[in-house]
């Protein structure tokens, strides 16, 4: 709570007023236009916050009625979806019939999905948790009976698009390999994002001073940066990211898992380079062969 009411009228009344009374008096209005303020501050964070969650979960509840239309009709996979994202998200009963009731005005024809989407978007560019919470859920739902249908994609295209996510996102998600790592991983559109960026980091970092030999960055340095450890490691630590590297992207793994040709060459080639890093750490840190 702020003071500065209670301050201004012992100001006030030293200056105006030559006995207790009257600065009491001032004191005390003060004090009650520091309460008002306060009442109202707190009023309009309440209002605030309801109008992000209500928007939140009309806008999740409206798209996801509108993805399951697009596949020609509800799936008991997209209810048994609904239900799990109506407990995941703990919604009262009168928040429950408001749920239904958006996810039946997304079924509509002319539903608005783009000028809805940019509502969204501008109403909680500054909340990435639901954000994320938002992808995940849809995402999810448009995967629900493992594969993508051409009219469900252009209509998940449509929805990453307009919440401006990266095109290499986009990508990844549409060619079905976001529905295998997180079947794999189970992780959340946030921490597949994270993995993302943090993969293609050091992807670039790596072709870009594989191409400089005489860059001040030395080829054990990339080694480091390949693995994610730091020089200072121990040999354990180094090893455990090393399995754990290497699980991740072996081709044998993947192949088990319907990935396309282009991508399994791509994890041969990565395995290849994190086995690669870890003989040359083994080697010039740890005198080992």
């Amino acid at each position: 709570m702020t003071y500065w009411g209670r301050l201004i009228g012992l100001f006030i009344g030293l200056i105006f007023n030559n006995n207790v009374f009257g600065i009491l008096f001032c004191i005390l209005i003060g004090y009650l236009i520091d309460k008002f303020c306060a009442i109202n501050i707190k009023i309009h964070y309440q209002n605030y916050n309801f109008d992000i969650k209500t928007i939140f979960i009309q806008t999740t509840f409206e798209i996801m009625g509108y993805i399951s239309k697009s596949k020609g009709f509800v799936t008991k996979k997209d209810i048994i979806i609904t239900t799990h994202v109506i407990q995941q998200l703990n919604l009262t009963p009168e928040e429950i019939i408001l749920a239904k009731k958006f996810f039946y005005n997304g079924k509509q024809k002319d539903y608005p999905l783009i000028y809805k989407l940019n509502c969204f978007y501008h109403k909680i560019i500054t909340h990435n948790d639901l954000l994320n919470k938002f992808l995940t859920i849809q995402i999810q739902l448009a995967y629900a009976n493992n594969y993508l249908d051409k009219q469900t994609e252009q209509i998940l295209r449509i929805i990453l698009q307009e919440l401006n996510i990266p095109n290499e996102h986009i990508e990844f998600i549409l060619n079905n390999s976001y529905k295998q790592y997180v079947d794999q991983n189970n992780q959340s559109y946030k921490e597949f994002k994270e993995f993302f960026t943090q993969y293609h980091h050091q992807q670039n970092k790596y072709q870009y001073y594989s191409k400089k030999p005489n860059s001040y960055v030395t080829e054990l340095d990339q080694a480091y940066n390949i693995l994610n450890v730091n020089k200072n490691d121990n040999f354990v630590t180094i090893k455990k990211s090393y399995y754990k590297l290497m699980r991740r992207y072996h081709p044998d793994k993947l192949m088990s898992q319907k990935y396309t040709q282009q991508e399994l060459q791509n994890a041969k080639i990565k395995t290849q380079e994190i086995q690669a890093a870890f003989n040359l750490i083994k080697k010039h840190k740890f005198n080992k062969c």
